[in-house]
């Protein structure tokens, strides 16, 4: 099968750009769940009500927007 080097100057597969950007869409909501699980973690060893929660959200977003912003910058 020819690859089709128009929309893809490095002459890469589609197929690899579709998963290189399929993971891509998991990242952002991956990062905000594992944040969001550790603040639950230590809200309940500490007991200290939903602090760690948001903090761990807020830290789990954070780092998801700096991943998905550096591979995006990456691939470009």
């Amino acid at each position: 099968m020819p690859r089709n080097t128009e929309s893809d100057p490095g002459g890469r597969s589609p197929w690899v750009i579709l998963a290189q950007y399929s993971g891509l869409v998991l990242l952002l909501p991956a990062a905000v769940l594992v944040g969001y699980w550790l603040g639950e973690a230590l809200d309940h060893a500490l007991h200290s009500g939903r602090l760690w929660t948001v903090i761990g959200t807020l830290l789990g977003a954070a780092a998801g927007i700096y991943q998905l912003l550096r591979e995006l910058l990456r691939t470009k």
